[in-house]
Formats: structure tokens, C-alpha cells, sequence
């Protein structure tokens, strides 16, 4: 949990702060003189924060409903949840977020560095912040953006403009081939806020807020299964140095080959040579989420900070939309900056020491971080080849022709990750069936291979989490 607490302090700082508020004010006069309320009239107003960070509790697992939960929550890696730099956007209109878009955000103030202060819970505290003016008393609602710099350029700007606002990089990588590298998550509010600045201020009367923020980024988690050596699972085997048809393979995953609907074995082999994200959205992505309750709406009909929601069916029945969600057609294919490997080198899937994540579902079942995704959602009708972020998993198939003799074919398989769609239907027109939403964990791994003349890599589907929210 994040959770801020803003000291208010129209009053001498210093008596209670000394260290701190001798450098914060240290380039105005003695304040301690019986003018002291006009001084801080004309000198302004500090402000301190504390964040706290801990796993959200109350989100039992469920089922593949699709809606604000998934079906439950995992905890973050400390680069995840990491703040390292705080704005704070306070404006005043009795609709919140969803209030009218020519509000003005009144006040911005920027935290530029945060002092992690605990480890358990994990908390972060800012140095006493000094805002130019008073802070007029009113109640005011809260954005805040964590770990995108200094963002008080927002203040003045309407509301509207910031809920339009895109932000280029929802995280940093350290080392562009590592994804674990990944630092700085852009974390935004996951649910409208308030702060109550009426009232006597001073060291006596904090004024606090609690803000949920979220990243803006989703993770995309790959298995290749439990290995068949192991009893009742029927995944990958992995093998170092091996060599196919004449080709060595440094690492790469053996498979049996399963009779359609059956766990009987035949002397046919998959072997699964490289795994890759492609259709991944490179473009900008919100900095405030938005959905649609009206099916298939255009973008006057939005609610900002909304809770996806499911029907009684289990289908969602809001839809989050991303830039460009009802752009995105067959006439606009080459118009929106997609990166796909599908035409580049894919990479060699990791060894077995590098499988770290365990499934909270199934303690033998392991992942890794294979990349982190940006919000990509799409309409009913748009081409999902061209628009769905998928997985493209490339591998050999080796088919017993003789007694001692075989063929070998190269093989592609392409599984769009899917969002939405409790009832594993064979309809397109499911709302949100394909789709990376932010903060959310999608983990997809290889059940088994069955082959029917055709090959088909079953996905254990619906392992879809989302991170928890931290509290600010």
C-alpha cells in the first residue's frame, strides 16, 4: 500500500520539522515573528508526504470473469512497486474524475525524491514540500502520477486534458534484452480520491489522503508446462545442445505428442525452439484509464477510472479502450506503430533455472517475465492478426515415418492473448476476447501438444492476474 500523508503546514514548520524545514525554507527570512500568518500567506504552504506499500488483502481468487479482478491478485516484484518521484494533481469539481473536462487543475506539486523508510510494510517518505501560495481551503480531488518525473507542466491545464494526457514510456529497462531489468513504473490512479483541506492546519491537524494507483503497464508471463517426465503433466522437457535435421538448438523444449483428446503417447516429437511476443503496442498509451459501458460505443460515451464489469454471461459488459480503439480497422493497418518479431529473430526460450515464478494454482508450474506490454484493446470488428497481441511460438515437428526414420517440419503457432472470454467460444465478436489491460499479469503456458493432422498448442487459459493496486 502507497498511502500518502500530506502534513498541511500554514503554520511554523520548523519547531517540529527543524532539519528539514531550515532547508526548505532557507531562502526566506526568520518567519518566527507575531506576523507568522501573514508570512505564510505570502510564503505559501508545505506539505509532506508518506507512502506505504503492501499487498492489497480482500481479493480472493476467481474464476475467468474478466472483470476488475480477474480472477485474483498477485503480489509485485520491489522493482514493480518501486516510487521514486511523486506529482500531486489537486483540483475541485463535485464529479471527481468524470467531472467536467474544462475544469482547471489548480494546484501541481512534484516529490523529486522519495526515502524508502520501511520494508514491512514498504514505506517512502518525501522531504517537506513548499508550494508557492496557500492551498485554498475546499476539498479537492486527487491525481497522482508516480515515477514520470516532474509533471507540475499539468497545473492550469483543464481536467479533460489531463484524462487525454499519453504517456510515452510506461517503464524503463536497464538492459533493453532483459526484461527483469525493467525499473520506474508509470503508476497512475486506479480509483478517484479526495483530500479535505477545510479546517485548522498545522503539525496538530494532518490532513491525509489515500490514493489506489496502478501501473500502466501489463506483464506477459510464459511457461513452457511441467515437463511429461513429470507423473500427470504432459510439457516441455528441457534439452541443452540438441541438435535437429542438422541443427543445434542451445536450448529448447521436447514434447510428446498426444493423440487428440487422450494422454496416449506416439513416437512423434515437438520441439518448441523459440517463443515471442508480437503485436506489441509501441505507441503512446493513457495515463488515466478509460472504459465504455454502451456496447461498442465511440468515444463520447467514456467513463474515466471506470471498474471493468462482466455480464451474467461472464462476458464483459465495459469495455477498457485504448488510443485509437475505434481506429483501428482493416483501412488503417499500416497507420499505428506496432513492433511484431513475426518478420525478425526470435529468441531461444529460457533454461529451467531461469523459470522462477510459481503458480500460486499449481506449485509445479513455473514462468518468466518474457516482456512487459503496453494497453492494447480493440474493437469487435478490427483484424485481430493485425491488431491482438499474441504469442508466436516456433518449433520442429518430428513425425515417425519408419522404423528408424523421419520427417521433419518447421512449425509456427500464433495464440492471441485473450482477455474476455469466460466461456472459451469459437465467436469473435466477444467484447474484450482479445486485449492487454494495465496492470494486469497474463500468464500463458503449454498444457500439452496434440496432433491431429494438424498441430494444437492448448494454453492453460484464464491464469490472467492483475497486480495489486498500491495505495497512495
Amino acid at each position: 500500500m502507497l498511502r500518502f500523508v500530506a502534513h498541511i503546514l500554514p503554520t511554523l514548520c520548523w519547531l517540529c520539522f527543524a532539519g528539514l524545514a531550515c532547508v526548505a525554507c532557507s531562502d526566506h527570512s526568520d518567519p518566527s515573528t507575531p506576523d507568522e500568518e501573514e508570512w505564510m500567506t505570502k510564503n505559501g504552504t508545505y506539505l509532506q508526504l508518506t507512502l506505504y506499500t503492501q499487498t492489497r488483502t480482500g481479493h480472493n481468487s476467481r474464476g475467468p470473469q474478466g472483470d476488475e479482478d480477474g480472477d485474483g491478485r498477485l503480489g509485485a516484484f520491489e522493482n514493480e512497486s518501486e516510487a521514486r518521484n511523486a506529482t500531486i494533481l489537486l483540483y475541485a469539481d463535485a464529479a471527481g474524475i468524470n467531472g467536467d473536462a474544462n475544469t482547471t487543475i489548480d494546484y501541481a506539486l512534484y516529490a523529486p525524491t522519495l526515502t524508502k523508510t520501511s520494508t514491512s510494510p514498504v514505506s517512502y517518505k518525501t522531504d517537506i514540500l513548499h508550494y508557492s501560495r496557500p492551498l485554498k481551503p475546499g476539498v479537492y480531488h486527487v491525481i497522482v502520477i508516480v515515477n514520470a518525473g516532474d509533471r507540475t507542466d499539468l497545473e492550469g491545464k483543464t481536467l479533460g486534458e489531463v484524462r487525454d494526457e499519453r504517456m510515452g514510456d510506461p517503464y524503463l529497462l536497464s538492459d533493453p534484452a532483459d526484461p527483469t531489468s525493467a525499473h520506474s513504473f508509470v503508476m497512475s490512479n486506479e480509483k478517484d480520491a479526495t483530500i479535505d483541506l477545510t479546517g485548522p492546519g498545522g503539525v496538530q491537524n494532518v490532513k491525509t489522503v489515500e490514493v489506489d494507483v496502478e501501473r500502466l503497464a501489463a506483464r506477459i508471463d510464459f511457461s513452457p508446462g511441467v515437463s511429461y517426465e513429470t507423473p500427470g503433466y504432459y510439457g516441455g522437457k528441457m534439452l541443452e545442445n540438441k541438435e535437429i535435421n542438422g541443427t543445434n538448438y542451445p536450448v529448447c523444449y521436447e514434447y510428446q505428442v498426444l493423440q487428440e483428446g487422450t494422454t496416449n503417447t506416439n513416437d512423434d516429437r515437438f520441439y518448441l525452439t523459440s517463443v515471442q511476443p508480437i503485436n506489441l503496442w509501441t505507441n503512446k498509451t493513457y495515463l488515466i484509464k478509460r472504459v465504455s459501458d454502451i456496447k461498442w460505443a465511440d468515444e463520447n460515451h467514456l467513463i474515466y477510472l471506470g471498474d471493468e464489469t462482466t455480464n451474467a454471461l461472464g462476458e464483459a459488459s465495459r469495455y477498457v479502450l485504448s488510443p485509437y480503439f475505434f481506429q483501428r480497422n482493416a483501412a488503417n493497418v499500416d497507420t499505428f506503430r506496432y513492433y511484431s518479431y513475426a518478420d525478425g529473430t526470435a529468441s531461444a526460450p529460457k533454461k529451467e533455472d531461469e523459470l522462477e515464478l510459481i503458480d500460486p494454482d499449481d506449485a509445479n508450474l513455473k514462468y518468466y517475465i518474457l516482456t512487459y506490454a503496453r494497453e492494447n484493446t480493440i474493437s469487435y470488428n478490427a483484424p485481430v492478426a493485425s491488431y491482438a497481441t499474441a504469442l508466436r511460438l516456433k518449433g520442429i515437428y518430428k513425425k515417425k515415418t519408419g522404423t528408424d526414420t523421419y520427417t521433419y517440419t518447421e512449425k509456427t503457432y500464433t495464440y492471441y492473448i485473450r482477455h474476455a472470454d469466460p466461456n472459451n467460444t469459437n465467436a469473435e465478436a466477444v467484447p474484450m476476447k482479445y486485449g492487454i489491460v494495465r496492470n494486469n499479469v497474463y500468464r500463458i503456458s503449454i498444457n500439452r501438444v496434440n496432433s491431429l493432422g494438424v498441430m494444437i498448442i492448448e494454453t492453460k487459459d484464464w491464469i490472467t492476474k492483475e497486480l495489486p493496486p498500491i495505495y497512495m
